[in-house]
């Protein structure tokens, strides 16, 4: 028969045997959430470890300080002798905070408990907190964690019943101090249209696992909360700059807001630009309707050339001939404009006009081939070629038609315009007489100019009939100290001056005369400051004028022997000052000095030179390759004009580039170099890069891959990069392949959606290839 004694030690083995299953089966569970040590996670920190420890009484081998020495075990226990209550107090040597608690027991023993704080170690009180207080418990282990952190130096566990009448336990008794966790690091912030895509670093956490992270925006104190990075936030208005800060939140407490994250603002998107559709795409002499679609909810506007806008409702119908430019925007409820989309509208209600070149009736001689003088048309559009109805046989006598027909692209017929052509027997010629006198005599130069020291210039004389009898002439000159002139015709130049020479013939007497100039020969030129002027009206500037001859410059401006002409009265010049008159316009002041003219353009303009600007930046070139560049100027009424004519063109290095006249340049030999041109003052430059095999290095893409609507069209943008950083825009040049042409096709760079799917967009420029990948849903 089995003793009482036995049975209490059986039951207490199974306690323990149950004990170690859960155990093990913790241990198990921490190892899962990453804890490699599930006792120390427990046990570290403990604030009574080791610590003085009494009790109202206990078991002679289950004393108190057992409860505190770090082992778990019946062995290392302590049983109260108290019957169902008793109590356990442990002496901190100072008053230390804690806020989690720690009661482990033996077996489900322990019922009613409480714990409580002293300040004395004589007189203990319970804490005012919820959890510092358990009752009916039915479990082996405690571990609360109190609402508020408590500070004493005494603590004690107060024992008021137990579950099966027997003595309180405790196996280990744990006061700890649980941090929160520390605030998020590394916050940045990523705009996404309206919303803020907020990524973070995790915190430390003190062993806590983070249950919650939450997100505040400022201004706003917008907040969404998730329980990883990173976390979206919703709702931000337009044009507001937001920061953000993250608390993170553990069982322990919520930690302290981080650090503000990059500062964003959110921008509301400009709405797509209208879709223009024209009924007539070419010139036509019909009235063109004109049709606008936009994006739901959007309104669009348009104005007809420079004319003002207008709230697009249907389509409207353009009549006017010529080239009418229609530009439209889609405005969103924002106001929102988006970028301007633009069309032409060609009409042209006007029929060519043709016109004979020559007679129109003609005579030609049988067995004499015809030469069709043909006709000129007159069109808005140039290069019209006639139609010719008709024909001619020159070996047969007769009279024929030619018919002329001309039809411009707008589908205006010319009328119809007729040349007769008489072919006829030749006749037979008079016969010659003995003698034909001099009709005429004339000479090629009616003046020339001639520099001492040049070689002599050889007149010819030309008379008439050609078969005259009797042809020689005598030749003579009026001043022959300027110029003289031998038997031949040839002049020679003698000093500076003036002289006419004459041809005479001794036949019938006819003359022709040549006025010759002779110039000393110079060594300088002529510079004016500044080289051309912009004047406003009633304005004047100072002019300078220069002989440059080598290094040496000397001012002429007021010598006796500089002479000033102006063209017309918007100007005049008083001792080097230009004084502009009332009225604009265009003026040309001419400076002679020792021979030498310098010409000085002058533009009287109310308008203020804001800018100027070249057709080109950057240009890549082959050896021998020209190109034609133009400088646009823009005012200050916001118009502007082509004045490349009126600009002065250099080159850096002419060896690389040559600029042959205004704007047109020309490449040499592979390097670099750059082309400035000035006008009004003001300067600006193109790059230009001359290659030997213009390959480039590599394509760039504005975009990889696409995501279009059905009918929605996007242009492709490709620039092809060079050596030394050099690139340029190709996308009219490059060629496109469609994988799938039932999809999308690109032509000129612009895609256009066929239908839904996907497809691969491959372009070609100079050997080098560049993909898009295209989906259409």
């Amino acid at each position: 028969m089995t003793s009482e004694k036995d049975k209490n030690s059986k039951r207490k083995e199974e306690h323990l045997h149950f004990r170690k299953v859960m155990a093990t089966l913790l241990c198990f569970i921490l190892l899962t959430m990453g804890i490699e040590n599930p006792v120390a996670a427990f046990r570290v920190g403990n604030l009574a470890s080791g610590k003085t420890v009494t009790s109202g009484g206990h078991y002679q081998n289950y004393s108190p300080d057992k409860a505190v020495d770090g082992q778990v075990g019946i062995e290392s226990s302590w049983i109260s002798d108290t019957g169902r209550t008793g109590w356990i107090q442990v002496d901190l040597g100072e008053e230390t905070e804690f806020n989690l608690w720690e009661v482990n027991a033996a077996i489900n023993r322990n019922k009613d408990y409480s714990l409580q704080t002293s300040s004395d170690g004589i007189i203990f009180s319970d804490i005012p907190d919820a959890n510092a207080k358990v009752t009916g418990n039915d479990s082996f282990d405690t571990y609360l964690l109190l609402v508020a952190p408590v500070k004493s130096r005494y603590v004690r566990v107060n024992f008021t019943d137990t579950n099966d009448g027997h003595n309180p336990n405790i196996m280990e008794f744990g006061l700890y101090h649980m941090k929160k966790p520390e605030p998020p690091e590394n916050v940045k912030a990523v705009l996404d249209k309206d919303r803020a895509i907020i990524r973070f670093s995790q915190p430390n956490s003190y062993g806590k696992p983070i249950t919650k992270y939450t997100v505040t925006s400022h201004p706003g104190n917008l907040t969404a909360t998730g329980t990883d990075s990173p976390i979206t936030v919703t709702g931000l208005s337009y044009d507001t700059e937001y920061t953000f800060t993250v608390t993170a939140t553990s069982e322990i407490g919520e930690s302290v807001p981080s650090a503000p994250s990059n500062a964003i603002t959110p921008v509301e998107a400009a709405p797509s630009k209208p879709v223009l559709t024209l009924s007539h795409n070419n010139w036509t002499n019909q009235d063109v309707k004109v049709t606008m679609a936009g994006e739901p909810g959007n309104t669009i506007q348009y104005k007809l050339n420079n004319g003002s806008w207008q709230t697009y409702t249907d389509k409207i119908t353009v009549s006017t001939e010529g080239i009418t430019e229609v530009v439209a925007v889609a405005v969103n409820g924002s106001q929102k404009k988006s970028d301007e989309e633009k069309v032409e509208v060609r009409i042209d209600k006007t029929a060519p006009v043709i016109t004979l070149n020559g007679d129109a009736t003609m005579t030609l001689y049988k067995g004499t081939p015809f030469t069709d003088p043909g006709v000129t048309i007159t069109d808005r559009e140039s290069g019209l070629k006639a139609e010719v109805q008709g024909y001619i046989l020159p070996i047969q006598t007769g009279r024929y038609t030619l018919k002329y027909h001309a039809k411009d692209s707008a589908g205006n017929i010319a009328d119809v315009v007729t040349r007769i052509v008489n072919v006829v027997n030749k006749p037979t010629p008079p016969p010659q007489p003995t003698y034909y006198p001099i009709s005429e005599v004339t000479l090629e130069e009616e003046a020339f100019t001639m520099t001492l020291g040049d070689e002599p210039v050889k007149l010819e004389a030309t008379i008439k009939p050609t078969y005259a009898s009797y042809k020689a002439v005598e030749w003579t000159s009026s001043n022959p100290e300027v110029a003289e002139v031998d038997k031949e015709g040839n002049v020679t130049a003698k000093s500076a001056g003036k002289t006419t020479i004459t041809v005479r013939t001794l036949d019938g007497n006819k003359t022709a005369s040549s006025e010759v100039t002779v110039k000393r020969k110079v060594t300088f030129t002529l510079e004016a400051s500044p080289e051309e002027l912009t004047l406003k009206p009633k304005q004047s500037k100072n002019l300078k004028v220069y002989v440059r001859d080598g290094k040496k410059r000397k001012d002429i401006t007021n010598d006796k022997e500089t002479t000033y002409s102006i063209d017309n009265d918007l100007i005049s010049l008083k001792k080097g000052r230009i004084i502009a008159g009332e009225t604009e316009g265009e003026s040309v002041i001419t400076v002679q000095y020792q021979g030498e003219e310098l010409i000085i353009p002058v533009s009287v303009s109310g308008l203020t030179l804001q800018s100027i600007q070249l057709s080109e930046p950057t240009l890549i070139l082959e050896p021998e390759q020209d190109k034609q560049l133009t400088l646009t100027a823009s005012f200050s009424d916001k118009s502007s004009k082509d004045v490349t004519e009126k600009a002065t063109w250099t080159s850096s290095d002419p060896d690389v580039l040559e600029v042959l006249k205004n704007g047109e340049i020309k490449a040499v030999k592979s390097g670099k170099a750059y082309v400035t041109v000035k006008y009004d003052n003001q300067y600006t430059r193109a790059r230009v890069l001359v290659v030997d095999d213009k390959a480039p290095k590599k394509l760039k893409l504005n975009r990889s891959t696409l995501r279009l609507s059905p009918e929605e069209t996007f242009t492709l943008l490709v620039h092809a990069e060079y050596e030394r950083g050099y690139t340029e825009l190709v996308s009219d040049e490059v060629e496109w392949v469609s994988e799938n042409p039932e999809v999308a096709t690109v032509d000129g760079g612009e895609v256009t959606v066929v239908s839904t799917g996907s497809t691969t967009l491959t372009g070609s420029y100079g050997g080098k290839e560049v993909t898009v990948r295209v989906t259409v849903k």
